[in-house]
């Protein structure tokens, strides 16, 4: 039975629960030029990605370990973005703190991203049959706040973004912190992690001794903007090849309605009390995996 001995479902959360609404970096540069500062959209886009990663390697986990509040780290990041894409800084800086409010505000909250239509009634229905839920995400710690405005933390038992607990995936150890978390001497092999990176939601927990299927949705160039090409072909190779192999949980799915039927066989767990969705985890010294996340 595909399903049977599942405890507790964890789930990446960009890109699996949510997306963005429309193209960021065009929105990054709609907003800039309101208040006259000239940019293209293709400009933001090209240089997001570099420097939103060199800025993670300099200051890991959004610079929590340098004592940087999760909105600090992002000011700088974004204001080079706009300086290495070509905003001229003479434009730029009267009118960045205005800017970078209108962007902060909007990629924190629901103003800025969707749910997939497949998530709501998925989560319902799987804590409908008990299952423990959480999200295991490499990001900030506005996470809980935007899955809070996107309705969404209803359904899960905790939070945890790679920033609070201090490794990213696929460090081992996020996702011991996560079984920790979840209570219950819930063991690994009794929890399935779902996302759509391969070595984030996939590698990584199997590593960890978790079992995990890949999401494979399909996304429009609003949504993959700031991924490369290299990296989405080698992603898709590597489904494709996963997908041939045999297994109890299907390694791949297209829609998180699948799940639904893959535990259709699982007993259902006696219900507890859903703990708060923060997440107390102690902050650790910083891994040095760094991957693109929630696109403030």
């Amino acid at each position: 039975m595909a399903g049977q001995g599942i405890k507790l479902i964890t789930f990446d959360a960009y890109l699996t629960l949510f997306k963005p609404v429309g193209s960021v970096s065009l929105q990054y540069a709609e907003e800039a030029g309101k208040l006259g500062v000239q940019i293209t959209k293709t400009a933001i886009s090209q240089h997001y990605g570099p420097v939103y990663r060199n800025h993670l390697q300099q200051a890991p986990l959004y610079g929590r370990h340098l004592g940087m509040s999760t909105r600090s780290w992002w000011e700088k990041t974004i204001y080079e973005i706009f300086i290495t894409a070509g905003a001229v800084k003479k434009d730029l800086d009267p009118v960045y703190n205005k800017l970078f409010n209108i962007l902060w505000v909007r990629f924190t909250t629901a103003e800025g991203y969707t749910v997939f239509p497949d998530v709501p009634d998925t989560l319902a229905e799987l804590k409908k049959r008990g299952f423990k839920m959480g999200v295991v995400s490499n990001t900030d710690d506005t996470l809980e706040f935007m899955l809070k405005d996107l309705n969404l933390t209803q359904y899960f038992d905790f939070i945890l973004p790679s920033c609070v607990v201090g490794y990213d995936k696929p460090d081992p150890r996020i996702y011991k912190a996560a079984l920790e978390i979840a209570g219950g001497n819930i063991r690994p092999d009794e929890t399935l992690h779902v996302g759509d990176d391969i070595e984030t939601d996939f590698h990584g927990p199997r590593n960890a001794g978790f079992r995990s299927t890949l999401l494979k949705r399909v996304y429009n160039d609003a949504v993959t903007e700031f991924v490369s090409e290299a990296k989405l072909s080698a992603t898709e190779a590597a489904a494709a090849e996963i997908s041939k192999q045999n297994a109890s949980i299907p390694n791949s799915i297209a829609s998180l309605n699948e799940l639904c039927d893959i535990l259709s066989d699982c007993q259902r767990q006696p219900s507890t009390p859903t703990p708060s969705a923060t997440t107390t985890a102690p902050i650790n010294t910083p891994s040095s995996t760094s991957t693109v996340s929630v696109p403030v």
